[in-house]
């Protein structure tokens, strides 16, 4: 098993996915913070854990422009 999977939170990946598809872009921005605050703990150089880290950076980028 990968080292970083203790830092990706997929539930809060998942419910992030949900909120976004149902225009709820606050709460989306807010679960995909949660679960990139804890994927910048990882200090390994996964190819996984940083692009699920650029996922989430786009995404809250995206949430953030649609909720204003």
């Amino acid at each position: 098993m990968e080292d970083y999977i203790h830092y990706l939170d997929s539930a809060a990946i998942s419910l992030g996915d949900v909120h976004f598809r149902n225009g709820d872009f606050a709460l989306a921005s807010s679960s995909y913070t949660k679960a990139l605050n804890l994927l910048e703990r990882y200090n390994g150089d996964s190819m996984v854990a940083l692009e699920t880290a650029a996922y989430l950076s786009r995404r809250i980028k995206e949430c953030n422009a649609k909720s204003t």
